[in-house]
Formats: C-alpha cells, structure tokens, sequence
C-alpha cells in the first residue's frame, strides 16, 4: 500500500526543519530506492512568501552545500519512472538556490518525462529544460509571470509535443513543425485588452499550419467590424473549438442585440470551414449586452436568436457537428446578476436541432485536463 500512495509525491515548505526539508526528502529516496521507482507524479513548489509579513519560505536552507546538491541529484535519479513534473516558483526573480535546484530536476528528468506543468518564466523555463529536446514530453503547461516564456526554445526542441497550453506569442512559436492535438490559449481577461489584431492573424495562421490540431481554446480580442472572425480560424482537423472573445465597438441592431452578436461569430457558410468539427463553443463579452439586461426587448431577442440559430443549423446539413454554445456577456469582471449573461445552447437530435436558452457561468469552458 505504501507504494501505491508513493506515486505522487509533493516536496514542499513547511514551518518547521528547514534546513533539513530537502535532505530528508533525498534520504527517504535513498532508504527505500524500490519505493522511490514507484513514484510518477512529482510536484516541486520550492519557494513561497508568507502573506502577512513577507518572509519566505524554502524546502532548501539558505547556503546549500555542494555536498546536499550531489546527494539531492545522486536521489533523484532514483526516481526513473516518473511521468509527470510540476515546479513551481511564485516569484518574478528566482533566487540563486532555486536556480540550481532548477537545474538539477531538468538534468536528471528531461530524458523521459512525458508531462511538464511550471509557472516558470522564461528565462529560469529555459534553465530547467537546458540544451536538450525532451524527447519523451508529450504534454506541455505553462503559466509564467511573463508572456513569451517558449520564445527562446529552438525548432528541435519537445518533438514529440501533442498537448501545450501557453500563452499567444509561445504557441504562435511553438506550435509549428510538431505533431500537436491540444492548443490551450493560457491568458487572463485583464490581458485582454491589446487588441492585437495581427497577432491574432499570426496565431491563427499557426493553428491552420498544423494538420494534426483536434483540439483548442483560445482567448482574443477582436473589432466588432471584423466580419471573418471565425473563418479565420477554419481548419480541416478541428474537432473541438472553445473561444473567449472580447468584442469592441458599437453594434448596430435596431432592438436586436442579441441577435446580431449572435450572427456576427456564426456567418453562413462557415461551418465549410471546419468539415471535421464536433462542438463549438463561444463565449463573448460586450458590454451594452449588461446594458440591455432586463429591457423590455431582450426577452423578445432571445425569442429571435432562437428561432435564427434554429434555421441557421438546419440549412447548414454539417454532418459531424453535435452541439454548439453561445454565450453573451455584458462583463467578465461583475458578478452573475450583473453581467447580464445568457447562453444558446444548440444540441443535434438526428436531423434536427434543439436550441434552448440556458443559465451558465464561464466553468462550463473545459480547463486543459478536461481536453486531453
């Protein structure tokens, strides 16, 4: 039993020892090695800062000896049948003893681990990963401080990557000439507002370049006036898509807002764009959709986008699409009651199409371990 609980194993600071956190971690390796080869899942989180007062917290002591990081590195190369690796740092300067634990985990890992999830920034990521390829990753997360954090990673390196979630600019570099299946945009809504519109062009000109993408969510602003947004984004693999829009600019509705945001992302003929495509799903937010909440004619716009995706869906004879969800928000800071948001739902039932208004919040967008 005590070797099945060893296939996950979390290193991590504590109040008290210190100065013995990682050296006792490292002995519990070298006193049972059978029971250290069991283990598949490794989380580092070697440095935290205690809220109140700022005083940080470490699993190493504050002059670690060259001796402590030979045993440490002899340890964990006991670990060789580990799977998955998660370190993370919660600081925008990693310490100097940080920076050589770093070291040793990519040196002694690197060769066979399959998954690899860090908050590491660009710099200190390109430390941990080193020189070599990573041959063995399939599954890549990242989520640094700063933007850009595979830029500096060359075209031989994780040749082997099926699954990434990074941010705009490391997809856009990272994505090409690998077999990827999963691209998850990682971005916060308060990054939202660059409004870069050629990088969204470049990031979709990626995406369309790799013949093997099944699945992807993304995140991006985009001008209301854009009139190809979504085909932008067409590909013949595509089997799942999941977008988080910002729209910008006024709309024209006559009383129909809803409606015309609604057309707006779903244009006829686009589903040609995706002949491969299950689920579609698409959350928006504009801000005069809050401003309508409660109107007197948004109850009745509801009635027509409806009646509109209904007819839409049934023209369109796409035959592998099984659902497609829409959804409307006036803010994606203010709480439910006050955004004013509203989804369409659209489920196939054979021929036909059932389109329902239902109430959800953004958790219904699946999150990277939900994609693969």
């Amino acid at each position: 039993m005590n070797r099945v609980l060893w296939r996950s194993v979390a290193v991590v600071p504590r109040d008290t020892f210190r100065e013995k956190r990682i050296q006792a971690f490292a002995d519990a390796l070298m006193r049972d090695p059978r029971r250290a080869a069991h283990i598949r899942d490794i989380k580092f989180a070697p440095w935290v800062l205690q809220v109140n007062c700022w005083i940080g917290k470490s699993i190493l002591p504050d002059y670690p000896s060259e001796q402590l990081w030979s045993s440490l590195e002899e340890a964990l190369r006991l670990l060789t049948r580990v799977e998955r690796l998660r370190l993370f740092c919660p600081s925008h300067s990693v310490p100097n003893e940080i920076g050589r634990l770093i070291s040793i985990v990519g040196i002694v890992f690197q060769p066979y681990v399959a998954r690899l999830d860090t908050n590491l920034d660009g710099a200190a990521l390109h430390r941990l990963c080193g020189p070599g390829a990573w041959p063995a990753l399939t599954t890549l997360s990242t989520g640094g401080y700063n933007s850009r954090s595979l830029m500096a990673f060359s075209p031989s390196a994780f040749p082997q990557l099926l699954h990434v979630k990074s941010d705009r600019d490391s997809l856009i570099h990272i994505v090409p000439r690998r077999p990827i299946q999963t691209v998850y945009h990682n971005q916060s809504i308060s990054a939202w507002g660059d409004g870069d519109l050629n990088a969204l062009k470049r990031l979709q000109a990626a995406l369309q370049g790799c013949k093997t993408l099944r699945k992807a969510r993304l995140c991006c602003t985009a001008s209301i006036n854009v009139t190809d947004f979504l085909t932008g984004f067409s590909h013949d693999n595509l089997r799942q898509l999941y977008l988080l829009v910002r729209f910008k600019g006024f709309v024209y509705g006559d009383g129909h807002l809803l409606t015309s945001l609604v057309m707006l992302v779903l244009p006829p003929g686009f589903l040609q764009g995706f002949p491969k495509l299950e689920s579609l799903q698409i959350l928006m937010f504009h801000s005069d959709v809050r401003s309508l909440y409660g109107a007197k004619t948004y109850s009745k716009d509801m009635k027509t986008v409806v009646e509109v995706l209904s007819t839409f869906l049934r023209l369109e004879h796409h035959s592998t699409l099984k659902g497609i969800d829409v959804g409307l928000w006036g803010s994606a800071y203010q709480s439910n009651q006050n955004r004013g948001e509203i989804h369409f739902v659209a489920t196939r039932r054979g021929n036909l199409w059932d389109v329902d208004v239902v109430n959800r919040d953004r958790s219904v967008m699946p999150g990277f371990d939900d994609m693969l």
